[in-house]
């Protein structure tokens, strides 16, 4: 993918103002923003809950009570957004234009997914997910010059040697979900903004969708919704933190 010139004259004063830092203690890097002692303070989270009333259930899945709302079958949250390393590096990520860190974010996942694999007994890699990235609209990605969401899918899937697919597209240009604070509204804006263009790739396949940061849950419902409808067999999501 091409680099969108804002982000190339961004990250060239970034690099000539600012040297490999890590963003969590100010350590000097070569080539990183966040260093190995930094990442291993991040939390990760042991219980698994329900996507929509966040109880706790077995395997993450959706609870009874919420099935009827969520078309996500279970859910895995890797940290919480409240801690301050990890909150740093995400908006890093994402706002100051910096894909480098999707590596130590990938490895913090992957940390996680082998404490779960080991806890309760998950195995990723004999599921045989299809690994979707929640994509973003071509007009905010070509600003950003790239998907935070690919980036961090794209490693898992090739750090868990899973098939990898862009099969879902952003139709709509919307005002970010951050940028809404009730839970009704963050449903109704984010409804018929995803459409899957290759349906014959999800049909009948385990999807494990992936997205950096989960608050109610419309995003990755409404992924979930356009999957299945699309002939999934099941869509589990898989978040670096929630809100």
């Amino acid at each position: 993918m091409a680099t969108s010139y804002p982000h190339r004259l961004v990250r060239w004063l970034s690099d000539l103002i600012f040297p490999y830092r890590c963003i969590g203690c100010a350590v000097h890097l070569e080539k990183s923003y966040l260093c190995n002692d930094c990442v291993a303070k991040i939390p990760l989270r042991m219980r698994l809950e329900c996507i929509g009333c966040r109880r706790t259930t077995p395997g993450g899945i959706t609870c009874p009570d919420c099935k009827h709302d969520y078309a996500i079958n279970r859910v895995f949250i890797v940290s919480d957004y409240h801690d301050s390393i990890l909150a740093a590096a995400i908006k890093t990520l994402k706002y100051k234009f910096l894909p480098e860190l999707s590596a130590p974010l990938v490895a913090l996942a992957t940390r996680y997914i082998q404490n779960q694999s080991a806890l309760h007994r998950i195995a990723f890699a004999s599921e045989e997910f299809l690994v979707v990235p929640v994509p973003l609209h071509k007009r905010r990605e070509n600003w950003r010059g790239f998907n935070q969401a690919a980036l961090l899918a794209r490693g898992l899937a090739d750090r868990f040697r899973l098939e990898y697919a862009e099969n879902l597209v952003r139709t709509v240009h919307l005002p970010p979900q951050a940028t809404i604070k009730d839970r009704g509204e963050r449903f109704e804006n984010i409804k018929k903004a995803y459409a899957c263009p290759m349906p014959e790739a999800a049909l009948g396949r385990n999807i494990l969708l992936i997205d950096d940061v989960c608050t109610t849950g419309a995003t990755l419902n409404e992924c979930a919704r356009v999957l299945k409808n699309a002939g999934a067999a099941s869509v589990t999501a898989l978040v670096i933190a929630r809100g």
